[in-house]
């Protein structure tokens, strides 16, 4: 396939997405991430997808690999914190946070880690 042919169907499978069309976008961008394996930003969304269906396994699957791809991907590790966070795996949701943030700024995860010590807070004082 070459790179008009792929950007093609790779347009293709994001409008099924935005169509609402899931599963259609999902075996379309699995199709090309067998085509192209090391594309970060193609895996990422594909875990978006896998996410939007509701199968948060596959979708920390995808995300951690985009993560490994792309370390410094600020998309695909909130990608990824989000899916460990709905999965309740909140300890590896911060090793996750600690880890982005060892390499790169986020202002996003210092508003999440900022909400979620004023959760901790509140739900501290109602308890005293």
């Amino acid at each position: 396939m070459n790179d008009e042919d792929f950007d093609r169907a790779y347009h293709n499978a994001l409008a099924l997405r935005d169509q609402g069309n899931l599963r259609a976008a999902c075996v379309a961008l699995r199709e090309l991430t067998g085509i192209r394996p090391n594309s970060a930003a193609l895996i990422a969304v594909l875990g978006d997808v896998y996410s939007e269906l509701g199968n948060v396994d596959a979708a920390i699957e995808a995300f951690r690999e985009a993560v490994r791809l792309a370390p410094t991907s600020e998309i695909a590790s909130l990608g990824l914190f989000h899916c460990l966070w709905r999965a309740k795996k909140e300890r590896e949701a911060f090793d996750e946070i600690r880890r982005f943030m060892s390499l790169s700024e986020s202002q996003d995860y210092r508003d999440i880690v900022n909400e979620l010590w004023e959760k901790r807070v509140k739900s501290r004082s109602k308890a005293v």
